[in-house]
């Protein structure tokens, strides 16, 4: 018959294994999820670089132009205003 303190010594090393593992599976869990999280950063940072470059070539006088050439846009003239007068409220005593 095995002696009591034998089983409890291999169950003790069986537990011990066994949370080892375990704690190795869990860090590896963690270090892939972080990887996807640095890919993700990595594709976040190319997109935004990528809009970012997007804007400042449509920011150009050039390609704007061409854009409102292409929708048929004319360049605003002295005719297309329509200015409106106010009296302030010591001019509107002045005149009366």
């Amino acid at each position: 018959m095995i002696p009591i303190r034998h089983f409890i010594v291999v169950i003790a090393i069986c537990i011990f294994f066994i949370v080892y593992i375990w704690q190795n599976i869990e860090v590896m869990k963690i270090k892939m999820g972080f990887n996807r999280l640095i890919t993700a950063e990595k594709q976040i940072i190319r997109d935004r670089n990528r809009i970012l470059g997007e804007i400042e070539s449509l920011r150009k006088i050039d390609v704007i132009e061409a854009r409102a050439r292409e929708l048929n846009l004319k360049r605003i003239s002295r005719d297309d205003f329509i200015v409106l007068m106010l009296n302030d409220e010591n001019e509107r005593k002045k005149n009366k």
